[in-house]
């Protein structure tokens, strides 16, 4: 007999058992696979809360009215039981109201859902759904879908789908039907939109399609500048503006918890008009990197700025920080009349910051019907002054070297 466990898997080695392991990659889920499966759980459990409120609104009871059905009693005297009961048909509680019938939402608030409680709900959690799915990188057609779907619903579109909407026409390079998108929304002013417009005809120029041209880009750049000129210097100096910003996200707080969140979130969050910075702000927070990716339209916007002798806005920071005082027709700059107050300002939002609270720092809550919170607006007002301040002590050749 030969010696026991030689050359075998389970062999006896020095009077004991040495177990040889094996390892099967199957049955170890990668990173990659550990990360797909918690942005699917997220997907899911958006849409099952989007199926939840839907059910719930095709057959509506008032909440309230639910409740009062629920605990009101039938008097002792008329709640016939046993061989009686046959009779609680003719003779019924006077004080027992009858029960409301459900209602369906969908038919009674047909293209105004938001006008309804629970319809607001509904879009909301639609649009977190269609947010989950496209970041996903898988179900981005999904997205367009429902936020379709949520344009249907609300024909006013008050919880801005559409932007969300042209974001992913834009990260699927689907410019046909994002320019049809910009078309049917003719009258936004947001920056997403006018400034998109702008970005579109410059892909159309580097594609050489028929009728494209320099003047029509350049045309579409000074329109969306004459409604929010902001915007128009964020990206021309993004490096710039990024550190300031990045800066001041770390940093500082406001009274819904930490700047960074509500930047990113200020499409949900509020309310805010197109020509303010708050709507430049957003704009650059979220599409910057599409910009930064396309060749030479930042080149193309700090030429025009230059050729053009484009202003910077005049922008005064008030206490009460209601109004942006905003005058593209002053040939004084702001930024040069705050030269001695602009290295301070940042400071003065580190000083802020620390006596601000962050209880809030988990509100995902979508409003587009809130109002700014005055601190934020602030904050952003003193960045776009501050970094205007740098850049005018800056040559031109320095200004677009800079790298962060």
């Amino acid at each position: 007999m030969g010696q026991s466990g030689k050359g075998n898997k389970g062999g006896k080695k020095g009077g004991g058992y040495v177990h040889k392991v094996t390892i099967n990659p199957k049955a170890r889920d990668s990173d990659d696979r550990r990360v797909n499966i918690i942005i699917n759980m997220a997907i899911k459990r958006c849409q099952r809360k989007v199926d939840h409120i839907t059910n719930n609104m095709k057959s509506y009871v008032p909440p309230h009215i639910l409740q009062q059905q629920k605990k009101r009693k039938i008097d002792p005297l008329y709640d016939l039981k046993g061989a009686a009961r046959p009779a609680a048909e003719h003779y019924k509680d006077p004080n027992m109201i009858a029960d409301i019938g459900p209602i369906d939402v969908f038919e009674l608030y047909k293209g105004r859902l938001w006008e309804h409680e629970e319809g607001k709900n509904l879009l909301k959690a639609m649009l977190q759904l269609s947010v989950e799915m496209h970041n996903s990188g898988l179900k981005s057609k999904d997205a367009i879908k429902t936020l379709n779907s949520m344009l249907e619903l609300d024909k006013n579109d008050t919880i801005r789908a559409r932007h969300h909407l042209l974001r992913v026409y834009l990260d699927m390079a689907d410019a046909e039907n994002a320019r049809n998108l910009l078309d049917r929304y003719k009258d936004d002013k947001h920056c997403c939109f006018v400034y998109t417009r702008a970005l579109i005809e410059h892909i159309s120029l580097l594609l050489k399609e028929e009728g494209s041209s320099k003047d029509l880009r350049d045309e579409k750049l000074l329109e969306a500048y004459e409604v929010n000129p902001y915007g128009i210097f964020l990206l021309a100096y993004g490096n710039y503006f990024k550190e300031a910003l990045d800066h001041v996200d770390t940093n500082c707080k406001t009274a819904v918890g930490s700047i960074g969140k509500y930047t990113y979130s200020l499409y949900f969050h509020c309310n805010f008009y197109h020509f303010n910075i708050e709507d430049a702000i957003a704009f650059f927070s979220l599409e910057m990197p599409l910009w930064e990716d396309t060749d030479e339209i930042l080149d193309s916007i700090r030429e025009l700025i230059e050729t053009k002798n484009l202003q910077v806005p005049n922008v005064k920071v008030n206490d009460d920080n209601n109004n942006d005082n905003v005058d593209n027709n002053d040939d004084s700059v702001d930024a040069n009349d705050n030269n001695n107050d602009g290295d301070h300002a940042l400071e003065e939002t580190n000083t802020k910051a620390n006596d601000d609270n962050d209880n809030n720092d988990d509100n995902d809550d979508f409003n587009p019907e809130a109002e700014i919170d005055p601190t934020l607006s602030r904050y952003y007002h003193e960045v776009f002054n501050y970094v205007m301040n740098e850049l005018e002590e800056l040559d031109d050749e320095d200004k677009i070297k800079v790298d962060i």
